[in-house]
């Protein structure tokens, strides 16, 4: 049975659950979930387009020269030199991800400087160190703690022969390295001391140098986001894709020669886990060290394709819009059709985003070099989550319509009818005014004024109880359903509220057992008071309005209609002890009653008589009841 309700109430509920969803699903509770699955989703490894090498400081080096804090700077200063010996051959770019900052020996210092002016195409590694500050501005005064606090610049010599790069990197908040910085801005005081008013990135730097040299666009138009100008990194490898196990002790030894780095890029760094320089990364659970990182860096604007976060202001747009929809969908939809509603909706969302960064064709990509990405997870979890919220919704709603119906028909039916409608289902179960083929009967009771002269309250509320029980135990028994008791009389019908393949034969074999059991009461109330009461019994079948009626303060569920008026008429027309039957009673269950042609009787309210017949025995219980007596009895009082 379905409860309907207004489609302005359903767009409500279904607008205010979306809402919830979407600031439960945005609350950051799943950011980390989110970014791992961004990872897997949204990072495939592909082989690099850009000359990009590592000349790594790993275990050889470090067994060669010692500790790299007892280095010289001679030693890169050699290698450099190596690199740069032949102009024609030289690297288009050397970035070294070393951060020289202070002096030490002078000759050995002047040596490096040197080695970087050789060719002017060294990138020299610095940091920035962020501070909190109170800043003023002109939003207000308020408290950064992302402030600009120390620029770390080379010693002065080797910053005029270089370009210098910061190598900072922006952690996300599982200590991922998915974002660089493309450049950072620098207060007014600190940019007069570096020349930098916006100090670039370690990568932007080499980049540029490069692009210089190969003609392509100085500008790599990478969609920047936030104050901190971060961008995200499209990874191109795993850990070591850029690393064929060259190390500075190759170049220093002759086992590199130098012509193989002309016009590429070589960068020099930490390739060893005793140098602290590795960190994680989305594309391999294996951390990755920092020159290969900048090394990734340099390779997304060679190749020109960016991945760019869709606003969280669209995404919750897109979300909201999406579950309002699907509730919709889900809450008026069945549970297998939901679920599959559900699933498909989530596997679109999937593939969009699949589609969004790794196009079948780049030429006819929608969004030209930008790969926008979409949040893998809130869609799907939130089209789950709705769905278990809908089937949790529909077994509430599904228990409440079970209750309700229990506590309004246990009044009237046997608890076994009760059983069939769930089992039949709810929706075949109308409590709206319906017309509908019943079987009527009335019992009332015969001789229970002058009963009452004699007895006392107590005893004749006693015997009326008996009687009552008696009536209403027949209609249980044999599925019928006990509209009302009126003062001494009793109102039951068949066929309401479920449809009865055998409604009148039920409804006989109720009336049957009353008139035995009356029998039995007789006796007994002979014995203990000289006097007795019976029942008369009036039956009849036909359409009647059936539903629930009065007033929202108080109703009944009942019959109405001419096939009830005939009933009470037969039942006020039966001499005691005597079941009255109309002619559409008997034909239904003539093969298997015996009854006596009771004749035609007129009946008030109907301007024809109506034949009538009085039940005499149960064929299959013949031999076990003797036929009621009653039947030989002329209709009437």
């Amino acid at each position: 049975m379905k409860v309907k309700r207004s489609p302005l109430k359903i767009l409500s509920f279904a607008a205010l659950t979306a809402v919830l969803m979407v600031a439960v699903l945005f609350s950051g509770l799943l950011t980390i979930p989110n970014m791992f699955l961004s990872d897997r989703l949204y990072q495939r490894a592909k082989p690099p387009e850009a000359p990009i090498y590592i000349l790594g400081i790993d275990e050889a080096a470090l067994s060669t020269f010692g500790p790299f804090q007892t280095w010289t700077r001679s030693v890169i200063a050699e290698v450099i030199e190596i690199l740069n010996a032949n102009a024609g051959n030289s690297p288009a770019v050397i970035g070294v991800d070393i951060m020289y900052f202070g002096y030490t020996d002078q000759e050995h210092d002047t040596r490096l400087a040197e080695a970087c002016a050789l060719q002017n195409n060294v990138i020299m590694a610095s940091r920035v160190q962020f501070a909190d500050k109170l800043v003023e501005d002109e939003s207000g005064v308020w408290w950064d703690r992302r402030a600009v606090g120390l620029v770390e610049l080379p010693y002065r010599e080797l910053l005029e022969a270089t370009t210098i790069g910061h190598i900072n990197f922006e952690p996300d908040i599982d200590g991922v390295i998915r974002q660089v910085y493309q450049y950072i801005d620098l207060p007014s005081d600190i940019a007069a001391g570096t020349g930098y008013p916006r100090f670039p990135g370690f990568g932007l730097s080499v980049y540029e140098m490069y692009a210089e040299t190969k003609g392509l666009p100085k500008d790599p138009n990478v969609p920047l986001q936030g104050r901190f100008h971060t961008w995200r990194i499209p990874y191109t490898t795993k850990t070591g894709g850029f690393y064929d196990g060259f190390s500075i002790v190759d170049v220093l030894n002759g086992n590199l020669p130098p012509e193989m780095f002309a016009n590429c890029i070589v960068l020099i760094g930490p390739y060893t886990p005793g140098l602290t320089d590795r960190y994680p990364t989305p594309i391999d659970p294996v951390p990755m060290y920092g020159v290969e990182i900048h090394a990734n860096v340099v390779e997304a604007m060679v190749r020109g394709v960016y991945y760019m976060t869709v606003p969280d202001s669209l995404a919750v747009v897109i979300t909201f819009t999406v579950l309002l929809i699907l509730f919709i969908a889900l809450f008026t939809g069945h549970p297998v059709v939901s679920a599959f509603l559900m699933l498909t909706v989530s596997g679109v969302w999937i593939l969009l985003a699949r589609f969004m960064v790794f196009p079948p064709n780049e030429g006819w990509f929608l969004f030209g070099n930008i790969r926008y990405l979409l949040p893998p997870l809130q869609l799907p979890l939130g089209a789950f989550l709705l769905y278990i919220g809908m089937l949790v919704v529909h077994y509430l709603g599904e228990r409440r319509q079970k209750r309700l119906v229990t506590d309004t028909f246990k009044k009237y039916v046997d608890p076994g009818v009760i059983e069939d409608i769930f089992t039949t289902g709810l929706d075949n179960l109308q409590l709206g005014g319906r017309m509908v083929n019943i079987c009527a009967m009335f019992v009332d009771i015969r001789g229970f004024t002058p009963m009452s002269e004699i007895m006392s309250p107590p005893e004749l509320v006693s015997m009326l109880n008996k009687y009552l029980e008696v009536t209403s135990s027949a209609v249980f028994k044999h599925k019928g359903t006990l509209d009302k008791f009126i003062g001494d009389a009793t109102m039951a019908y068949w066929g309401a509220p479920m449809q009865q393949n055998d409604m009148v034969y039920n409804a006989v074999l109720a009336a049957w057992d009353i008139a035995q059991n009356g029998l039995k009461m007789e006796a007994e109330l002979l014995k203990e008071f000289g006097r007795v009461v019976t029942f008369g019994i009036g039956m009849n079948c036909g359409e009647a309005v059936v539903g629930n009626v009065g007033t929202t303060r108080r109703m009944d569920y009942t019959a109405i209609g001419d096939t009830i008026n005939t009933a009470a008429r037969l039942e006020s027309n039966a001499r005691p002890g005597q079941i009255l039957m109309s002619e559409s009673v008997y034909r239904a269950v003539e093969d298997r009653v015996t009854v006596r042609d009771a004749g035609k009787i007129p009946l008030k309210g109907k301007s024809e008589e109506m034949t009538v017949y009085a039940l005499e025995s149960i064929r299959e219980y013949e031999g076990i009841y003797e036929p009621l007596a009653s039947a030989l009895l002329e209709p009437g009082k």
